[in-house]
């Protein structure tokens, strides 16, 4: 998934900003719970952010539910 917001004007321009509870599960939580691979970055006119998370097959959800 590609997320990207243009157009937006970042006070401060780029760099180490805190972040908050979004980008924290962007780059922790998502990689930690999904094995996702995350990426985010933070321009000067907006945010791009990108997540690749492997999806469970069709075989694997029945055999998780039939149990």
């Amino acid at each position: 998934m590609l997320w990207q917001e243009a157009g937006v004007a970042i006070p401060g321009g780029t760099g180490l900003r805190p972040g908050g509870f979004g980008r924290e599960l962007i780059e922790r939580a998502l990689p930690y719970q999904l094995g996702a691979r995350t990426s985010y970055e933070l321009g000067a006119d907006g945010v791009r952010c990108t997540i690749a998370a492997p999806l469970a097959s069709e075989a694997g959800r029945g055999a998780a539910s039939a149990g």
